[in-house]
């Protein structure tokens, strides 16, 4: 069961495991070992860090996905996905509470509230009580969790459990090929190579600006009824 709490957070569909890219090999093996907690340990704690654009988001949508789908035949099974930089939700520290009875917690962009002593508290006690039960969770944090700037020193002795993975942007050529092919074909529209190379020509080799120009591609595609070709592409942007 996904918890959503009393808020309306939905996953992205292309938001899995499979689909993301690691910049280097380190990270795919760190990255593939939270996968394997995710199944076999209990009481683990996480902090993706990097840049925005480096997959964070990504990956904590990732493991609520596939927590949930390896959990289904329990039916008892649960994780919520919190992004804290989203200034529509009416997010305050007491949201935090009672989330020790969720299985798998992903709390998105939590640098944002640091610095904040209710919110620094309540974090330090969902650990303290999340370890305690047995359960999991993951953070992001563009900044690197050794540079945050605590006051409470609850916080600063919980987050000693905490293992951080830095993840890094996509900025090789063949990495950004490879994720928006596997992007592509996890949403059933399978776009070559061609077109990708031609796309990163034509507008920018960034990934975030690339997945922008794809989910536009996708949506006149599914209108259109059309596959996503280089011609179609041409069309589209009117080259």
């Amino acid at each position: 069961m996904f918890v959503q709490l009393p808020l309306k957070i939905g996953l992205n569909e292309e938001a899995r495991f499979d689909t993301y890219v690691a910049e280097t090999e380190m990270v795919a093996m760190a990255v593939a070992n939270l996968q394997q907690s995710l199944v076999e340990s209990k009481g683990v704690f996480y902090a993706l860090t990097g840049e925005e654009g480096a997959g964070k988001t990504h990956l904590l949508q990732s493991a609520c996905r596939f927590h949930t789908e390896q959990n289904l035949q329990k039916g008892q099974s649960s994780s919520v996905y919190l992004p804290l930089a989203d200034k529509t939700l009416p997010l305050i520290p007491g949201i935090l509470e009672g989330l020790e009875d969720v299985e798998l917690i992903c709390i998105d962009d939590f640098d944002k509230v640091i610095g904040d002593s209710a919110w620094e508290l309540a974090f330090a006690n969902l650990i303290v009580k999340s370890q305690a039960a047995g359960h999991k969770l993951l953070i992001s944090t563009q900044q690197n969790i050794n540079d945050w700037e605590i006051v409470r020193k609850e916080l600063a002795t919980a987050m000693m459990v905490v293992y951080p993975i830095k993840l890094q942007k996509l900025v090789e050529r063949t990495e950004i090929v490879e994720a928006l092919k596997k992007r592509s074909e996890s949403l059933g529209f399978n776009v070559s190579t061609e077109v990708i190379n031609y796309l990163i020509k034509q507008f920018s080799n960034d990934f975030s600006e690339l997945l922008a120009v794809f989910k536009l591609l996708e949506n006149a595609s599914i209108v259109e009824k059309r596959r996503i070709t280089l011609p179609f592409v041409k069309k589209i942007f009117k080259v």
